[in-house]
């Protein structure tokens, strides 16, 4: 009601509202508490204060006033605070925690003298009375504090910064420095210096408190004890300490940098100094246990390394090791929470402090991993040699402990690693280290050409060379025998893609250790095993489309073994697509037009074949389409169309109508992709107009065989292909005839055909980034919609919309 009152009518109507507010009891105010320190009418006059600052600067609250009268209460507030508001909080501060000071020592002796003596009903009742002025000198200083904090978030900052002699005010960051070393007040001291950080502080009190800090800091952790119950209890206090140093730098970045003397950067001036005590502060919070420091820091971390003038200075390479050694460990790992419920995870009280459940665990796992990719690769490019020496260490440890799944927990039925077994949590760890560790070091430190490398650089660029070296070599020397740790052993071979582009001397090994994996005739079953060979298809199509000029010298022996996996029986389907596609990758960077050609051609003459087969007899005509795919037949036997048999031999005839198509489409996209990274000119080889007026090399008639010069996928494939296209085309055309459309409309089965599922439907408007759906909308033309089917169902009806529409 006060603060209604003070936010309607101050100052015009209620000009003495402070002198009024800050009377005391016996002069008609609420300033003032009870004998015991019970401090009634003081919270209630700091929660009054609290949502006048809220309501008129919080942007949740100030919607309650109009801006007119929030500009009027503002300057009001502004203009007695230095009399009548800030130093009666001060005093109120200074007084209370003086009281607690000395009721704490009285406390502590007379509960000694009650550890060895029998207290009587007089000293149990002076014991009684000296714990509760203690508890209501704590919680005023704690609501003094709280009322604090809101002065520092949103009010002026000279207010508690006492920026100029002119305007003298309480010097509350040096109250707010002592009281980081209370038990009791530190998390709300850390509190409001935190927002003080995030506030655009002046180069000098910005100093002032980066030199001030660590000694707070120490002074406020003197009881660590290193034992795992001190760390849980004081979680708070790290959180709010790395929270709070996270900001003195990351918010004031420019005071670092656009420092005129250059002291903060220069190595040894005494500005320097203090930044880097205080940057030692932030390196010393991620040995913390909890991977909550961890992403505190993150982001001042990044813009560090992101600032030009701070990487390349002393100020942050001193602490690069560290950083890199934190951040590719603890956050990492993923934790098992099943541990942490089941009561079996060493660290299980202190993941139960930092994360309330396992899905805000998971939202946070993500999004320090998601930054620290960042993180990684700044490093590497800042300094190469500690990257690449650090994923060494790291990379060879994990091999040497878990290389063989050790300690082969949480295996499945069939004794094989899972997803939660200790040896794939590790090793998925190395995985985000290593693959942007790689994309990160600069060109020079890892080409073989050292023309260019010259002074301090050749030292780096021989440290990282041979890191890389070690840790290639180990793994292709490693050779698990478990799905999921060779699974983890293709992701990393596929990150080395990065490494070969510059030092391709092992790239064979590596293209050919990922293709033994597709080599075995053994059918899998098992969900581990069919995900790793999908895997080994996406690292070889990756590898391909970084560096298919270096697989070009290999490209007979590729082609052959690649033939060869094409004709075993278990190789999957999404296998096949992959070798299609990683040999037209590399073939296109054949240079010779004619080799090239030769090369697409050998790949794709088995689908072609198969076309030239199946396109006359299967979709030759409107009628041998609708038999192809089981639309005839349902005419005569109805129940055809959810019969289990007929249902797979019409998927197994539609399957390999498209597969070759699929194939084809991939090679042919594959190719136009390459001659346009090429950046060449169409039919730039063709004369030009041999007279004024005539038709440039782009009109009229041109031949195959000038189309085909850079795109491979033309003179060999196109005078094959279009007569089987054409042919395809007209039978999906005629099928969609009025006259066809009344016979298949007058069908209680057939009708389905001219539909499509909804989830069909849903697929096309988010591929096709249609806002409003297109043809599939509540008003477009795209036909009947099938609500809660889907081809996944052993339904032709479902199939056939989708599958008219993928052809």
């Amino acid at each position: 009601v006060i603060a209604d009152l003070a936010e309607r009518d101050f100052p015009q109507r209620w000009p003495t509202f402070m002198d009024d507010f800050f009377s005391t009891w016996d002069k008609g105010g609420i300033w003032g508490c009870s004998d015991d320190g019970g401090g009634v009418g003081y919270k209630m006059g700091l929660e009054c204060l609290t949502i006048i600052t809220e309501d008129c600067t919080d942007s949740d609250f100030n919607a309650k006033i109009s801006s007119t009268r929030r500009n009027d209460l503002l300057t009001g507030l502004n203009e007695v605070a230095p009399t009548h508001i800030l130093p009666p909080l001060f005093a109120l501060l200074s007084q209370h925690y003086q009281t607690l000071t000395e009721s704490r020592t009285k406390l502590s002796q007379m509960t000694l003298y009650a550890q060895s003596h029998t207290l009587t009903p007089p000293e149990k009742s002076e014991l009684d009375y000296m714990n509760i002025i203690v508890a209501n000198a704590s919680q005023t200083s704690k609501d003094v504090l709280l009322t604090l904090f809101q002065f520092c978030k949103s009010m002026p900052l000279e207010w508690t910064v006492n920026i100029s002699p002119s305007n003298p005010t309480p010097d509350f960051i040096a109250a707010l420095l002592h009281l980081v070393r209370d038990e009791s007040l530190k998390n709300y001291a850390l509190k409001c210096l935190d927002a003080l950080a995030q506030r655009k502080l002046d180069f000098e009190p910005w100093l002032r408190l980066v030199g001030e800090l660590p000694g707070a800091i120490a002074a406020g952790n003197e009881g660590n004890d290193g034992s795992l119950e001190y760390v849980v209890r004081e979680l708070e206090f790290h959180r709010g300490v790395t929270t709070l140093v996270s900001h003195m730098i990351g918010c004031h970045l420019a005071h670092i940098i656009g420092d005129t003397a250059g002291e903060v950067l220069k190595t040894g001036s005494q500005h320097n100094v203090l930044v880097v005590r205080l940057l030692s502060v932030m390196t010393e919070m991620l040995s913390h246990p909890s991977g909550r420091m961890h992403s505190e820091e993150i982001n001042t971390w990044i813009a560090l390394s992101r600032e030009p003038q701070i990487s390349i200075n002393e100020l942050l390479t001193q602490f690069t090791n560290s950083v890199f050694l934190a951040y590719s460990t603890i956050p990492l790992v993923k934790i098992r929470w099943e541990d942490v419920e089941n009561g079996v995870h060493p660290m299980g009280d202190l993941v139960e402090a930092s994360w309330d459940d396992e899905e805000e665990y998971t939202v946070w796992y993500n999004d320090v991993k998601s930054k620290s990719t960042q993180l990684f690769r700044l490093l590497a490019q800042i300094t190469p040699s500690v990257a690449a020496s650090g994923t060494e260490s790291l990379l060879l440890n994990m091999l040497s402990a878990h290389g063989n799944g050790d300690p082969l927990d949480f295996l499945d039925d069939q004794k094989r690693l899972t997803a939660l077994s200790t040896a794939n949590m590790k090793l998925e760890s190395v995985q985000t280290v290593l693959e942007n560790v790689l994309m990160g070091l600069p060109t020079w430190s890892m080409t073989e050409d050292a023309s260019g490398v010259s002074g301090d650089r050749v030292m780096i660029r021989n440290s990282v060379r041979t890191s890389l070296s070690n840790l290639t070599n180990a793994l292709l020397q490693w050779t698990p025998n478990d799905s999921l740790l060779k699974h983890r052993r293709v992701v990393f071979l596929e990150s080395l893609k990065h490494y070969w582009k510059h030092v391709p001397a092992t790239l064979p090994l590596g293209f050919d250790a990922l293709l033994s994996y597709l080599s075995t005739t053994t059918t899998f079953t098992d969900t581990e095993s069919i995900h790793m060979r999908k895997r080994v298809g996406f690292a070889l199509v990756s590898i391909s489309k970084v560096i298919p000029h270096l697989l070009v010298p290999h490209l007979d022996e590729l082609s052959t073994r690649v033939g060869n996996l094409l004709s075993l029986e278990g190789l999957l389907p999404g296998n096949q697509m992959n070798m299609y596609e990683v040999l037209s990758c590399v073939a296109s960077a054949v240079e010779d037009p004619v080799r090239r050609t030769a090369v697409i051609s050998t790949v794709l003459s088995p689908s072609l074949v198969t076309l030239e087969s199946i396109i006359p007899s299967h979709a030759g005509s409107v009628d041998a389409l609708m038999e192809t795919l089981g639309i005839s037949t349902a005419t005569t036997d109805p129940s055809s169309v959810t019969s289990s048999t007929t249902v797979e031999a019409v998927v197994g005839r539609y399957v390999s109508l498209l597969s070759p198509l699929n194939r084809l489409l991939s090679v042919g996209k594959r190719c136009h992709m390459f001659t346009k990274q090429k950046g060449l000119l169409p039919l730039r080889h063709l004369p030009p107009p041999p007279l004024p007026g005539g038709n440039f090399p782009d009109e009229g008639a041109i031949s195959l065989a000038d189309l085909g010069q850079d795109d491979p996928f033309i003179t060999p494939i196109w005078p094959r292909l279009a007569p089987l296209l054409l042919t395809l085309l007209s039978s999906l055309l005629q099928l969609h005839h009025t006259s066809v459309q009344i016979r298949l409309l007058s069908h209680t089965i057939q009708k389905y055909a001219l539909a499509i599922t909804d989830d069909e439907a849903y697929l096309a408007r988010t591929t096709q980034n249609q806002k409003k759906g297109g043809v599939f909308g509540s008003n477009g033309t795209a036909g009947s919609i099938l609500q809660g089917w889907t081809r996944r169902d052993c339904n032709l009806a479902a199939k056939w919309g989708s599958w008219l529409n993928e052809l």
